[in-house]
């Protein structure tokens, strides 16, 4: 246990770096991108004074990781993830109720291209944290990267069990339930299982029908089931929804010509659906988040609901059970 007078003062170099993290939030939503990386450095000077006066603070080391995701230094955040990771026993980690830690790890290994890690600590945080299925989703996620299509099922099917539990206490957003459903029937194409696929790309169109991933799912789908008209119209509807998206006007391209070339048929008609293994009307490896842990991964970062750069979903704020575990782990 560290000497109270050093934990104190870490703690009041912690919540310094809270006070400019707040003010990072400002210049965020004020569109001062320089102010709040200024403020996110003063942050991280903070956190690493903290640290310097009790190392054994894991509440600052844990804000520390979240200012690096933020800051895009999945190297250093990663290193300190892992520092709280081995220094909590497992009972300490599920004492937590909350996978951020994991999420974390995972995201930073993601970005760095450590695959095989990221799976790593999503496989065990869904064992530390069952009942949660954001981890079932991020592994879903991860596991389609490798194109074990057959466990990504799996993982994302058991998130959605969860968080279809009217018990479920942290159910998914909207936004990373709809990257949920559009990949689970990503997975189910290349798995060649189509109708179960259409299952759940049309509820991700019912549940967001202006959202480009759920409408070039379903599109896929119906190419792939040879419905070309019906693909056609949907992938239409994408277009324009953004009319910005580039693979969006070339799958429009796509199925124009195989229209034309078909006389608007369907499978009924003579048109033979693309092997299982794989549509190629140009869906390269499926969905991706495009940023953050929670709500979709930087799921550290202490941007409210925000997403990393490529991908996982960003944790909510306001659930200080883990921080609250990691100064009972400080203090005895």
């Amino acid at each position: 246990m560290a000497p109270p007078k050093q934990i104190e003062l870490s703690e009041t170099r912690r919540r310094e770096a809270l006070d400019h993290i707040e003010r990072a939030g400002r210049c965020r939503n004020d569109g001062d991108d320089e102010g709040a990386r200024q403020q996110l450095e003063e942050a991280r000077k903070a956190l690493e004074a903290a640290l310097e006066v009790c190392p054994v603070n894991h509440r600052a080391r844990f804000l520390l990781v979240s200012c690096l995701m933020s800051s895009e230094d999945y190297t250093k955040a990663k290193s300190e993830a892992l520092y709280i990771h081995k220094a909590l026993s497992q009972d300490q980690l599920k004492g937590m109720e909350d996978p951020l830690l994991h999420l974390s790890l995972v995201q930073a290994c993601k970005m760095l291209g450590d695959l095989g890690d990221a799976i790593y600590f999503a496989e065990e945080a869904t064992l530390l944290y069952p009942s949660d299925p954001q981890p079932f989703v991020v592994l879903g996620e991860l596991l389609q990267r490798r194109g074990d299509h057959t466990r990504a099922e799996e993982s994302l099917s058991e998130a959605l069990m969860r968080t279809d539990d009217p018990i479920c206490r942290h159910p998914l957003s909207s936004e990373n339930l709809l990257f949920a459903l559009c990949s689970l029937a990503h997975n189910l194409v290349r798995l060649g299982k189509f109708a179960e696929a259409e299952k759940f790309a049309v509820r991700g169109v019912q549940l967001n029908s202006d959202s480009p991933l759920a409408l070039k799912q379903l599109a896929e789908v119906y190419y792939c089931q040879g419905r070309l008209p019906e693909a056609l119209q949907i992938i239409r509807r994408a277009a324009r929804s953004d009319p910005t998206d580039e693979e969006v006007k070339e799958r429009v391209a796509v199925l124009e010509r195989c229209t034309e070339g078909h006389g608007h048929g369907t499978a009924s008609g003579g048109v033979t659906p693309p092997p299982a293994e794989g549509p190629s009307m140009g869906l390269s490896a499926g969905p991706s988040f495009r940023g953050s842990p929670r709500n979709s991964i930087s799921a550290a970062t202490p941007q409210p609901g925000g997403r990393d750069k490529d991908g996982l979903a960003a944790a909510p704020r306001g659930r200080e059970r883990g921080n609250d575990c990691m100064v009972c782990c400080l203090e005895r």
